[in-house]
């Protein structure tokens, strides 16, 4: 008579692997297809995020180079960042971004700093967020704004 004892574990492998073939086929049957149905919503509000980011750091250098015209050159630095929360209210009122932007404009909360050339100057702002929203999904995109300038534009 053969030892039989060794077909006890190949048994059980085919046993298994029978269990695993039929919840496949079982999980494989009842998917529904739609796996990308929260892609379009994270998608969205990504792309706002970008788009929004994108806009914030082309329209300061633009609010600064239109208030360099009114700044008194005696008091440049307080002076521009006066014009610059003056300026920054007026594009507030037409800009359609979710963001802390103009919140940090009105309030000053940027630095204007003078450059080892003559003329040229540093605009820095931290912690600037804009928010892109799609149905229900929400995108916070920080990043920090920096350029420098000169005075003749």
């Amino acid at each position: 008579m053969l030892n039989r004892k060794g077909h006890i574990a190949t048994w059980l492998l085919l046993f298994g692997t029978l269990v695993l073939i039929t919840s496949a086929w079982f999980i494989y049957l009842s998917f529904d297809g739609k796996l990308g149905r929260n892609a379009e919503g994270i998608r969205g509000a990504v792309f706002k995020a970008a788009e929004d980011s994108e806009y914030a750091e082309n329209i300061v250098p633009l609010i600064v180079q239109r208030s360099i015209e009114n700044a008194d050159k005696n008091d440049f630095t307080n002076s521009l960042k006066s014009k610059v929360s003056e300026r920054s209210m007026g594009v507030e009122r037409v800009s359609l971004i979710q963001s802390n932007l103009f919140e940090k404009l009105r309030a000053g909360e940027f630095e204007i700093k003078a450059s080892d050339r003559a003329g040229e100057y540093g605009f820095v702002m931290t912690e600037v967020y804009v928010e892109g929203k799609s149905g229900e999904n929400k995108v916070k995109r920080y990043f920090d704004i920096s350029f420098n300038f000169t005075l003749s534009g």
